[in-house]
């Protein structure tokens, strides 16, 4: 089990992230963390694209020093009880100095706006409770960028 470290889990998100607004919505779509060979480095942030339709954007990095990025780690997930949808938290990554990273999703021109992208994984398995609190529950998938998918629903500004 992995210690949190967390990209962009606000206390926002923690007391609700249903309350924030606006929202944007597309029709729900199968997306997944970036591959690690996808990921770039500029301007001290690592980055990937996003290209499906309705979900362009990109996935970004707090400002870091460059190393090489070696591999995926996990995929992070928060869902409150009761919900069928959640936070993706963030997808980490380790880089070549064994120092990890943390990418979150960002809608295209909207790179520098707070959000949260929420999600559904009902249906894959390789999700796993963190813990057993029953009434605020942190999923971890640390198999592969490939096999840690979930369904986008919308994006919550905050």
């Amino acid at each position: 089990m992995k210690l949190f470290s967390f990209f962009l889990l606000p206390a926002m998100l923690i007391a609700s992230a249903a309350s924030a607004s606006p929202l944007k919505q597309s029709d729900p779509v199968q997306m997944r963390c970036p591959t690690p060979e996808s990921i770039s480095y500029a301007n001290h942030i690592y980055t990937a694209p996003v290209t499906l339709p309705g979900w362009e954007g990109s996935w970004n990095s707090q400002p870091h020093m460059q190393q090489n990025v070696e591999r995926f780690v996990s995929s992070l997930y928060f869902v409150k009880e009761g919900v069928k949808e959640g936070v993706l938290v963030n997808c980490t990554y380790e880089l070549a100095n064994w120092s990890e990273i943390d990418l979150a999703y960002s809608r295209k021109g909207e790179e520098d706006t707070l959000s949260n992208l929420i999600v559904a994984i009902e249906g894959n398995a390789n999700w796993t409770p963190e813990s057993s609190s029953a009434t605020e529950r942190f999923y971890d998938c640390d198999s592969s960028a490939d096999t840690c998918w979930f369904k986008a629903i919308k994006t919550v500004y905050q």
